[in-house]
């Protein structure tokens, strides 16, 4: 639930990026009456470490973080110790390849619990996923949020396809 201070500040900021925009786009000679409405979509900011899931025939078979941003570091161990992902998707249709996206986090009241032994929940999150002991990593309360997928491969007609072939 937002405070009042924080909601004023959201909208004031709306309000000054909207600002600039109208002064942009008339400088681009488009009417200021052609943008009098702006519409916005806003989303909770989750401040954890990317992660990519790898499920094959369904199976959760690798995990990867970002690494160094060219090649990512294997952490399929320690992911599979997080109850939000499943081992395991047995969905009808669904793609033999697929690579799900997702921000591997903890919530703030539980770091509260485990606040005495990292500077932050994301560095919490980092150092957990690092941990050459999986059952280490277990005891650290990680969740994970899926945003969106990567590579799919289906090796039937993907349910689009069946579809359009009706």
């Amino acid at each position: 639930v937002l405070k009042k201070k924080e909601e004023n500040w959201i909208r004031e900021s709306c309000f000054a990026f909207q600002a600039k925009t109208a002064l942009k786009i008339h400088y681009c000679s488009l009417s200021l009456k052609e943008i009098t409405e702006i519409d916005y979509s806003a989303e909770p900011k989750i401040d954890g470490i990317s992660a990519s899931l790898i499920y094959v025939n369904g199976k959760f078979t690798k995990g990867l973080s970002r690494g160094d941003g060219t090649e990512g570091e294997d952490i399929t161990r320690n992911l599979k110790t997080i109850n939000d992902i499943p081992q395991e998707i047995k969905e009808k249709d669904f793609p033999s390849e697929v690579d799900i996206r997702g921000e591997v986090f903890i919530e703030n009241s539980d770091f509260k619990k485990i606040s005495a032994k990292f500077a932050n929940p994301r560095n919490a999150a980092s150092g957990s996923l690092r941990q050459k002991d999986p059952s280490i990593t277990s005891r650290i309360p990680l969740k994970f949020i899926a945003y969106t997928f990567g590579c799919l491969l289906y090796t039937s007609p993907s349910p689009r396809d069946k579809r359009q072939s009706r």
